[in-house]
């Protein structure tokens, strides 16, 4: 208890919402209890535990879900279905027993699995529920996902929410239609694919996941932080396409680069009719858009391949009215040359056991710079310029041949500006709403915060 009274402590101290998985110890044991009433006894011990050292007002803002993937080889029961319901019924009474205000939910499923079962389950069966949760990666088939075959393949940047929609009209059609939607695993791959996971294609395949999902969840988990967990073993060298965020040695990766930058958007979405935008505003009325070229990677499966050489750029051109002369965005990247460090591992040949004085320098080549690049609207930026009576900012994204260039272009000064009749080729920062020429808010529910981040919604 002493090691897990420690991470729990940790989380606590740093202000992060952890969510508990009941929970199988891999590969040794993923078999139902033969004893349910010990089961019990566990879960309601444990439970109690964490509410009288952490109080409920911390404890009920805790997620707790029960077991992991019951559709696939993760659980033992026969037949898997009939069997998880029932460690799912004992588990979440359990639960509640210690207090109502506890949040429990499944059914952790593989390829957005059995949703609109589980909630027939909960309400048939009179059992608390109080999320549904699933797990989907870009690469699962649509055979296993939608249950079907001869529908078309679904490309990789569409896939997760795609699958996550679907979970989304599940619980919608049910009896308890408002239940929120967790999908506690998702990432561009389930394998190990060092030109998917470990490159820069992160970054903005990241990006278009979020503005596709944004409003469907209310929150994702990217599985994993780290590419050091215990299901993949010792990490024998870096840069194996790991599914974290870091890699071994504390390495960043483009990932969680992309996520730093995300971190920067706003909390209110603009519309925008570009699907290669994300167009945000803070609370003080500065805009933040994020824009990226999207591209599918250089290579797939477990052999790396080198990049390939660049393709054509795709243009941005942002009108924003009324902007003052002299005023200024900051611009700050992941692309090739930004927040990669994969680029400068392939500068050091690659090596499978790297020196700490090169983990140390890969560390720093990994980082993005302290201050974002400033740059006038009207001068610098590859041709920002005055257009039309209105200041314009033009950049551009350029992907190698299967490759992506993802900018952040974060308008500090300008965004101050009241946003009217604003209109670009490549993004729309805002669209006029019943001829006002006011901007149409989204509410941004769902966008990307850093990695350690006290939020119910963390895209992490």
């Amino acid at each position: 208890m002493e090691k897990i009274n420690t991470i729990f402590f940790g989380s606590a101290y740093f202000s992060i919402f952890p969510k508990i998985d009941f929970g199988f110890w891999y590969k040794p044991n993923h078999m139902p209890p033969k004893d349910y009433a010990k089961w019990d006894a566990m879960i309601t011990a444990f439970t109690r535990h964490l509410v009288d050292r952490y109080g409920i007002e911390e404890v009920a803002q805790w997620y707790f879900e029960v077991w992991n993937e019951p559709n696939i080889g993760f659980w033992g029961g026969k037949p898997y279905q009939k069997t998880y319901f029932e460690l799912y019924d004992h588990t979440a009474r359990a639960i509640k027993a210690v207090n109502a205000r506890l949040r429990v939910g499944g059914p952790s499923t593989a390829q957005a699995a059995w949703a609109g079962d589980f909630v027939a389950h909960v309400v048939r069966e009179n059992i608390p529920a109080d999320f549904v949760s699933s797990h989907v990666y870009a690469n699962d088939t649509v055979e296993n996902v939608f249950n079907t075959k001869g529908m078309a393949p679904v490309p990789r940047d569409k896939m997760v929410c795609t699958a996550v929609r679907k979970v989304r009209d599940e619980v919608s059609r049910s009896a308890r239609p408002t239940l929120p939607v967790i999908f506690s695993e998702y990432n561009a791959s389930y394998a190990n694919e060092p030109n998917v996971t470990d490159d820069v294609y992160m970054a903005a395949w990241l990006a278009t996941t979020v503005r596709q999902c944004d409003g469907l969840t209310e929150g994702m988990s990217y599985w994993s932080f780290s590419d050091v967990f215990e299901e993949g073993g010792v990490v024998k060298t870096p840069f194996y396409g790991g599914f974290g965020a870091i890699a071994a040695g504390n390495i960043p990766k483009p990932a969680y680069n992309a996520f730093a930058l995300l971190h920067k958007l706003g909390d209110t979405r603009l519309a925008s009719d570009s699907d290669s935008t994300l167009v945000t505003r803070r609370a003080d009325g500065t805009l933040v858009v994020a824009l990226w070229n999207y591209a599918p990677p250089d290579a797939t499966g477990p052999k790396y391949a080198p990049p390939a050489p660049p393709g054509p750029p795709l243009h941005f051109v942002l009108e924003l009215p009324a902007a003052r002369e002299g005023a200024k965005v900051a611009l700050s990247r992941v692309d090739a040359d930004h927040g990669n460090v994969v680029s400068a591992f392939d500068s050091m040949g690659r090596p499978p056991f790297p020196t700490r004085e090169q983990a140390a320098a890969l560390r720093g080549m990994a980082r993005l710079p302290a201050t974002p690049a400033r740059r006038a609207i009207n001068s610098g930026m590859r041709g920002l310029n005055s257009a039309g009576g209105r200041s314009a900012a033009k950049t551009n994204c350029r992907p190698a041949r299967s490759r992506v260039s993802t900018v952040f272009i974060n308008s500090i000064c300008v965004a101050r500006l009241p946003a009217r009749n604003c209109k670009s080729s490549g993004a729309s920062v805002c669209n006029g709403a019943s001829g006002t020429g006011e901007p149409s808010p989204l509410p941004l529910r769902n966008l990307s915060k850093k990695p350690i981040a006290r939020s119910r919604i963390n895209w992490l």
